[in-house]
């Protein structure tokens, strides 16, 4: 799961034109404090064209563990795409808000993933820096029970089958409907994710975050806006962990439920191939799977990607696909859906990068 932010607009700075810039050259900062002379030079700045070797001094030195020019695809589920120019593992909150305050303050786009399961990354790759959390981020524990109820604290860098395996184990239930969902906790609070049972958001009790200020706060899930495969928190929230309510299951019901779950999954859906899931979110009460069938899909391929025979919302990389063989497909796939049933379909995954 990807979640985007970066420099973005000045609330109130106005639009930019050539007149402007010339004004702004003349004009003598120096009176100015920092933080207001970087919001009169925000106003000159173009799109983001890569880090400066002194950036990457910079963060060579304070994040030693960061990578430049590394392979995305060894961190997407469908193995495909260009190069991180920067790629960092952040272990605690304490790291990732010191990062977080060199790139915002060094007006650097940044990008969180989890396991990449819903992630396409274009063949020219990444501008800036992509964060993946892990270490403390990748801890749970049972903070408190009530009665039957029992929460859950669980970190953002959490794998979704690691949590309901462990779940499972506890004789807990409710965490069932995630079962078979890739990718980490993160990602499923930001794309609310579910199956057809049910979405994360019905046992979400609060969700702690850091805005884009770097301040962290928490919300409870009644002030959170999730909707169906989405939650529109503000661009630039990071998720940090979450707190589930989930329900003792002393006779293991949900484990039972979870195992055909998952033996179902691998009888429809191409699990053993190289994919980013469901690619289209559904159209309402109809399936996007249904209606790439019915458009005579299944099986075409651009490349080396090709629409899985075994569940038609599923695009597989069989041999060494680019990212843009997927990309065209998609964009097949749209319009045919489109001309054939009249149905615009909607993306589930993320697409970052540049074209190469």
């Amino acid at each position: 799961m990807v979640h985007e932010s970066g420099s973005g607009d000045v609330s109130g700075s106005g639009g930019y034109n050539e007149d402007g810039k010339a004004v702004l050259q003349d004009l003598d900062l120096s009176f100015l404090s920092p933080r207001e002379r970087a919001r009169f030079l925000k106003e000159e700045q173009t799109e983001f064209t890569g880090l400066s070797s002194e950036q990457k001094r910079e963060l060579e030195k304070a994040f030693p563990a960061i990578r430049f020019q590394e392979s995305m695809k060894a961190h997407t589920t469908l193995g495909v795409g260009g190069k991180a120019e920067a790629y960092v593992e952040v272990q605690s909150v304490e790291m990732l808000k010191s990062l977080f305050e060199f790139l915002k303050d060094s007006n650097i786009p940044y990008y969180l993933i989890g396991k990449g399961s819903n992630t396409l990354v274009r063949d020219g790759g990444v501008k800036g820096v992509v964060i993946q959390l892990l270490g403390d981020f990748q801890e749970y524990k049972v903070e408190q029970e009530s009665g039957d109820d029992v929460f859950v604290s669980v970190g953002a860098g959490v794998s979704t089958l690691k949590l309901v395996r462990w779940a499972n184990e506890q004789h807990l239930a409710g965490i069932e409907r995630l079962s078979g969902v890739p990718g980490t906790l993160g990602g499923n609070i930001l794309t609310n994710a579910g199956t057809h049972i049910g979405s994360i958001d019905e046992i979400v009790e609060e969700v702690t975050m850091l805005d884009k200020h770097g301040k962290e706060m928490t919300q409870k899930v009644k002030s959170i806006p999730f909707e169906y495969r989405r939650c529109k928190l503000p661009r630039g929230t990071i998720v940090l962990k979450a707190l589930l309510k989930l329900q003792k299951d002393p006779e293991g019901k949900a484990a039972q439920h979870f195992k055909e779950l998952m033996e179902r999954r691998r009888e429809t859906q191409p699990i053993s191939q190289k994919s980013s899931g469901c690619m289209f979110k559904n159209d309402g009460k109809q399936a996007a799977a249904k209606l790439i069938d019915e458009a005579g899909l299944k099986g075409v391929r651009v490349g080396g990607a090709r629409i899985s025979d075994v569940h038609a919302n599923y695009i597989v990389n069989e041999a060494n696909a680019s990212a843009r063989d997927v990309i065209v497909l998609m964009g097949l796939v749209r319009d045919r859906v489109r001309q054939h049933s009249g149905v615009v379909l909607e993306n589930e995954i993320f697409i970052l990068g540049e074209e190469k």
